[in-house]
């Protein structure tokens, strides 16, 4: 389950800044989510409410400074981005929530080079200078960072990669 406040304010009284995942996961497959993800409270990603995801950050909201919609948890479930998805409905919530609107947006699950660009798009169009996104599994080859992956993540993102340590 989520961390506690009091972790949390622990985290922040050590100069830290937070991103808080909320609860949700892909419930109905056993493909997608880790099993302390399928807990009481924990929103299903295709049939979950908004509500208690928004409690959840609501609860967290002096602590935290990005709120992370995350059903993947690592095992490349990729992010549904229809208008009428959670995903979409959860960012909406905290940008039309004037106590929530000052934190940051990330996005997770199933981010990779081939579709970051298609993904980015629909985000942005949703959330105009609003979101984050984690692509962390995306980049690897089993547990090791694949250089030729990232590389091709940020030519996609639109990065030009000028030389070995340059960058624009």
């Amino acid at each position: 389950m989520p961390p506690s406040l009091e972790t949390l304010r622990k985290v922040r009284e050590r100069g830290f800044r937070t991103i808080f995942k909320v609860a949700v996961s892909n419930k109905q497959s056993s493909q997608g989510g880790y099993a302390v993800w399928k807990g009481k409270g924990v929103q299903d990603v295709s049939s979950g409410e908004i509500e208690p995801l928004i409690e959840q950050v609501n609860g967290r909201r002096e602590v935290i400074e990005y709120a992370m919609f995350d059903p993947s948890h690592g095992t490349n479930l990729e992010l549904d981005l229809d208008e009428d998805s959670l995903a979409v409905k959860f960012g909406r919530a905290i940008i039309g929530n004037e106590e929530l609107d000052s934190l940051g947006l990330v996005y997770a699950g199933g981010i990779n080079p081939t579709n970051v660009r298609t993904l980015m798009k629909s985000l942005k169009h949703f959330f105009p200078n609003r979101i984050s996104i984690d692509v962390e599994s995306g980049v690897r080859r089993g547990d090791r960072l694949d250089i030729d992956l990232v590389k091709d993540y940020l030519l996609n993102c639109g990065f030009i990669i000028v030389g070995k340590n340059e960058r624009r």
